[in-house]
């Protein structure tokens, strides 16, 4: 432990409070063991930096320590949420959730942590959680009950149909009782020839525009509320088909994990082991191409490289 070193953070942070200094000072904290004071050093900090990303890994790091499990796994997923793919957080959560006894949500970090470490202790780590999933989903399959069937609709009897359309139009009233159509008798003007007499007189000019007559002003338009439909979220299922065969197999995996996230789906656990095979079989020219085409398209995303 470098006392001299930590005093001397100690005096830096107290001459200006508001500066990141206190990161140095926690981290030296948390590697000496002093893990209460880093904890309460970050908390401090963080008050006038709250997304500040180091500052929230060594908080999270420090709760876990300390055994802190729910104040750590809110602080974790924060700087997760800030930093998807931060290699010291991934480690963290996947440590936590091990810890807490939840392996189901463990798997997604590690799997996340495999992008960026392709190594052994990775993989087998990972292996290892799946078998020790494999009997739980098999045992909640097989207790799964079966869907009943839907009941049939019992369908219109021809006669009851029959009935009702002849009591329909017996209640009508005949054709003969409906209003006869006005004639134009000869004391009414013809409103054809008086159409042709106006157009006429427009012709020749003596037709004039009265005075007093205003312009009609265009009603407004009603304006008809569109009717909103929701439509249905995408079917994450068909864009990880999509990635699988494009070659895209992690981001493919990737996103069968998203869906399998908080449940234990049999169907998409069937599916991770299919998509762990062909990773495994994959060669390793091609896999360390495609590790490498994941790093120029991250890169090119941190950059805004179009």
């Amino acid at each position: 432990m470098n006392q001299h070193l930590i005093e001397l953070l100690e005096n830096q942070w107290k001459k200006d409070p508001n500066s990141r200094v206190f990161l140095r000072l926690a981290e030296e904290y948390r590697k000496s063991g002093r893990y209460g004071e880093a904890i309460g050093v970050c908390q401090a900090g963080l008050v006038n930096h709250p997304h500040y990303l180091p500052g929230l890994v060594c908080l999270g790091r420090s709760q876990l320590a300390c055994d802190q499990l729910n104040d750590a796994e809110a602080t974790l997923r924060q700087a997760n949420q800030l930093d998807p793919d931060n290699i010291p957080v991934l480690h963290s959560l996947v440590e936590l959730f091990q810890k807490m006894e939840r392996p189901t949500q463990a798997i997604p970090f590690l799997e996340r942590l495999l992008l960026w470490d392709p190594s052994e202790q990775i993989q087998d780590q990972l292996a290892a959680l799946r078998a020790q999933l494999a009997p739980v989903v098999q045992k909640k399959q097989q207790e799964e009950p079966q869907a009943e069937p839907f009941p049939e609709t019992p369908a219109v009897e021809p006669a009851v149909y029959e009935d009702y359309h002849q009591e329909r139009f017996t209640r009508n009233e005949p054709f003969s009782s409906a209003p006869a159509v006005p004639t134009v008798t000869s004391s009414e003007p013809d409103p054809l020839a008086e159409f042709e007499s106006l157009m006429h007189q427009a012709h020749e000019g003596s037709l004039h525009p009265a005075h007093d007559v205003q312009p009609a002003t265009p009603s407004e338009p009603q304006v008809v509320a569109e009717e909103h439909t929701s439509s249905d979220d995408f079917d994450n299922l068909l864009v990880a088909q999509l990635y699988k065969q494009q070659g895209h197999l992690e981001d493919a995996r990737a996103i069968l994990n998203r869906i399998r996230q908080g449940e234990e789906d049999p169907d998409l656990h069937s599916q991770l082991e299919k998509m762990d095979a062909m990773l495994q079989n994959e060669s390793k020219s091609a896999k360390k191409i495609r590790i490498l085409s994941h790093w120029l398209r991250r890169i090119k995303e941190m950059h805004h490289v179009s």
